[in-house]
């Protein structure tokens, strides 16, 4: 489960056809995954530049895991 007291570090990337992202937290123990998360793109989404990609993956995360960070 995850420790709410600890800080959580959302790691997002984009490739040409998805997006994702882990959600982790970085304890004296080690790092502990909570969240893996992704999903493909559109047909749109894959025309995008690559810096539109990564932004969309960053908001898609955000959106996706909200009640966590």
């Amino acid at each position: 489960y995850p420790d709410l007291s600890t800080p959580f570090v959302l790691t997002t990337d984009a490739s040409g056809i998805g997006i994702g992202g882990i959600l982790r937290q970085d304890t004296p123990s080690g790092t502990k995954i909570n969240y893996f998360k992704s999903r493909v793109l559109d047909d749109t989404e894959r025309k995008y530049d690559t810096i539109e990609q990564e932004a969309l993956a960053i908001f898609w995360c955000i959106s996706e895991l909200r009640s966590y960070i």
